[in-house]
């Protein structure tokens, strides 16, 4: 049987190099974190945004505070986000899509989850190119998740990187076409808007 799935916008990063944060940028008339939102929920029966505490006032006004995700675990990166939102939800593996990875298609997302529900092994999945993960979108199971955040709240790991985490657990990797490698763009900082 399988287990539940929700999504998880990951929009709680410090924005340093976009010198504003990313999550509240407008592509038309919607936010990048409610483009996503919008994405995943065509996928799963739940969504979440993954938010820092200094974000936490704004976004739940936008998304409602049930579906507010406040990190709160004392490592810095995205596996953070994750890390909190499985402490909130134990018992469901999650999708996870960044707010700055505006380019990932529907079809993206597809892919990845009809890989998830066909899936006989219990195994995170990501999509790789030219032998690179891309963590940021990606489906992460609970039972790896669990051990990490005990490994993590036990000071037992150092490494608290994506990539590690990765590395650490049965991940399966999918290999987009050619023509979808640009869409795994992270736009970081203003010269990645217009350069």
């Amino acid at each position: 049987m399988q287990n539940k799935l929700y999504g998880l916008v990951l929009a709680g990063g410090e924005s340093r190099r976009m010198g504003t944060d990313k999550g509240s940028i407008l592509a038309g008339e919607k936010t990048w974190t409610a483009i996503a939102f919008e994405k995943l929920s065509k996928y799963c029966q739940k969504v979440c945004v993954s938010v820092n505490s200094s974000q936490e006032h704004i976004y739940s006004q936008k998304f409602g505070y049930e579906n507010i995700i406040m990190d709160n675990i004392h490592i810095k990166g995205p596996l953070c986000g994750l890390l909190s939102a499985h402490k909130s939800f134990p018992d469901v593996d999650w999708v996870i899509l960044a707010c700055d990875m505006t380019d990932i298609t529907p079809d993206l997302i597809s892919k990845i989850i009809l890989e998830y529900e066909f899936q006989h092994l219990s195994q995170n999945i990501v999509f790789c190119i030219n032998n690179h993960v891309e963590p940021l979108l990606g489906i992460y199971k609970k039972e790896f998740l669990a051990v990490h955040l005990s490994l993590i709240l036990n000071k037992k790991l150092e490494n608290v990187s994506m990539k590690h985490f990765l590395e650490t657990y049965p991940t399966q990797h999918i290999l987009p076409e050619e023509k979808e490698y640009m869409n795994f763009k992270n736009y970081n900082a203003l010269q990645d808007l217009f350069g």
